[in-house]
């Protein structure tokens, strides 16, 4: 699916939204942040809370 494009790299962006109903607007809070720790499984995407300091 790839071998047409030169570029080939990508990321991952994790999110969390909610909506309260139907015809509420979502609610999206937090942000994606860095591992602490080390990993290399490829697959790093830490999702922390608005207000918060930790994971």
């Amino acid at each position: 699916m790839l071998m047409a494009y030169e570029d080939k790299s990508a990321y991952a962006l994790c999110i969390f939204s909610l909506a309260i109903g139907l015809d509420s607007e979502p609610l999206t809070f937090g942000k994606n942040v860095t591992t602490r720790v080390p990993n290399d499984s490829g697959w790093d995407p830490v999702f922390q809370p608005d207000g918060y300091e930790q994971t």
